[in-house]
């Protein structure tokens, strides 16, 4: 939304998303329905970008959390000799 709004660094969802919108635009009776149209659209995206994320993140977590274990193991064997 930043880069449609204010330009900047390119996002992969930008051009599609703003396609999209041009299509509401076109589409639209008046300025309700536009509104409304786009923020359908809005709502959708972000739930699945904030999903996409959310799985990313809980993803990362768990290699990080992978990726430490065999040193827990072995600080754990260290300290109860």
């Amino acid at each position: 939304m930043h880069y449609l709004d204010v330009g900047g660094i390119p996002v992969a969802d930008a051009k599609g998303l703003e396609t999209v919108l041009k299509g509401i635009k076109e589409k639209a009776r008046d300025d309700d329905a536009l509104l409304a149209e786009a923020m359908r659209i809005l709502d959708l995206f972000i739930r699945l970008t904030a999903k996409t994320r959310r799985t990313e993140v809980a993803d990362l977590d768990q290699r990080i959390i992978s990726s430490r274990s065999p040193r827990r193991k072995r600080l754990s064997k260290s300290l109860s000799r």
